[in-house]
């Protein structure tokens, strides 16, 4: 009989057995868990640390950039007039020079010459690779359906040697029974014979 209607309440003599499983069981649950939260916060600090570097970077990029176009106020007076200033004492001359444009254009003709030759080759070297696989792959479907026919005209000439075997076993057969009722008359002529002398 069961005493008291506690949790604690003895109904037998194994209950404290369950109670030990079920605090090992939630001990090590929420161990577990713990250890899964701190993976995951280690994981997520390890991106954010390897992502940090380049963010950094791009936002220097950005603000030297903007920097770069458009100073503070006190400073952009002075740096438009040292630019125009700049412009207008050293001018920008571009100077083409016809030899070596030329140059350059022989050059890249020769450049594109080149490349489309080894890009032509190298297309033809691939369709002949293919051509001769295809081509390798029909003598083998070819050599294998020869082989084929040779065997079908090798068991054609066995069947018909059985045949001509089988005809002439029934020929014997035939021959054999059209002698035997004349053998068998000759036989009982014989007994015929013998008989009467013995009645004699």
């Amino acid at each position: 009989n069961c005493i008291g209607v506690s949790p604690f309440s003895s109904c037998d003599g194994h209950q404290w057995l369950l109670l030990l499983l079920l605090a090992i069981y939630l001990v090590a649950c929420n161990i577990m868990l713990v250890n899964m939260l701190i993976a995951m916060f280690t994981r997520t600090y390890e991106s954010v640390e390897n992502q940090s570097q380049e963010l950094w970077q791009f936002q220097l990029y950005s603000l030297i950039l903007e920097y770069e176009r458009d100073m503070p106020l006190p400073f952009a007076f002075f740096l438009h007039q040292l630019k125009l200033l700049k412009q207008w004492l050293w001018p920008k001359r571009v100077h083409r020079d016809p030899i070596e444009d030329r140059d350059i254009q022989q050059h890249l003709e020769h450049f594109q010459e080149f490349n489309t030759e080894i890009f032509l080759n190298a297309r033809d070297a691939r369709m002949q690779a293919g051509n001769d696989l295809r081509l390798e792959r029909v003598d083998t479907v070819l050599g294998g359906s020869a082989r084929f026919l040779r065997e079908l005209a090798m068991q054609l000439r066995l069947l018909q040697f059985q045949q001509i075997a089988m005809g002439k076993t029934l020929d014997g057969i035939i021959g054999a029974s059209a002698h035997q009722p004349s053998a068998s008359h000759s036989l009982a002529t014989a007994a015929a014979g013998a008989a009467g002398a013995a009645g004699a």
